[in-house]
């Protein structure tokens, strides 16, 4: 979680403009909280961080593709988790 942290409190210093080293722009801003969603989210559903093992996993990441959004602020890339590619939980034969 500290890596998320991390991310809020530099999202925080862009915000409040004590980060002089980075011109930032609302893009910017919203690019780095979408990414944060997405990311939180993908952490939710697999029920761990990236990289940490536990039993209560219940997928795995598979790398990242970059996606296109229209925002009103302009259009942004994020990246985007690739989905494994079946079901490994799903018992039975396909039909």
């Amino acid at each position: 979680m500290a890596a998320n942290e991390f991310a809020v409190s530099d999202l925080a210093a862009r915000l409040l403009g004590t980060d002089a080293t980075r011109a930032t722009s609302l893009r910017d801003i919203l690019t780095a909280a979408l990414q944060e969603l997405i990311e939180a989210e993908l952490t939710s559903t697999i029920r761990a961080e990236h990289g940490q093992r536990s039993p209560e996993r219940v997928t795995q990441r598979n790398g990242h593709r970059p996606k296109l959004i229209s925002t009103p602020a302009g259009d942004v890339e994020v990246s985007m988790a690739v989905s494994p590619p079946s079901d490994r939980t799903r018992s039975g034969s396909p039909i």
